[in-house]
């Protein structure tokens, strides 16, 4: 299983080539086959699974990422398969912040990457496990 780069402010990027945020749809089809508007598994057999936003009104480019399953990594820093509290502690290290903005009620957000963190417990579940990174071009509007 290969595991996918986080670009911060850019994108995610594997052997498949880089999503990058902004691109448009035909773009993202060619990268990962579909243009996985509803939670698509395995995308070309990483064993991760995308869910894409797109903003409608500027001719369909990509906003946003939602990353489950699958290695996604900053550095040497595992950010989906991993729980929130050795997350934060790996954040710490390398000078990084995790926060809960007030404007939502899900998830923290860490500004230097430009990702949203969303775990098990914040929706609903048991477990502090990482559930989802959403991947941003921009989320001053979060503060």
């Amino acid at each position: 299983m290969q595991s996918w780069q986080l670009i911060p402010f850019i994108g995610i990027e594997c052997h498949l080539g880089l999503l990058r945020i902004g691109m448009a749809i035909e773009e993202v089809e060619a990268i990962i086959g579909n243009n996985c508007f509803y939670l698509t598994d395995n995308i070309g057999e990483t064993g991760c699974s995308l869910r894409n936003h797109y903003e409608y009104e500027d001719n369909y480019k990509l906003d946003s990422i939602e990353f489950f399953d699958g290695s996604l990594r900053f550095e040497d820093i595992e950010l989906c398969n991993t729980n929130i509290s050795d997350l934060t502690k790996s954040f710490q290290l390398k000078g990084y912040n995790l926060y809960y903005p007030s404007t939502i009620d899900v998830g923290q957000f860490c500004p230097e990457l430009c990702i949203g963190i969303t775990c098990d417990g914040d929706v609903g579940g048991e477990t502090n496990n990482v559930e989802f990174v959403t991947i941003y071009h921009n989320i001053p509007a979060l503060w």
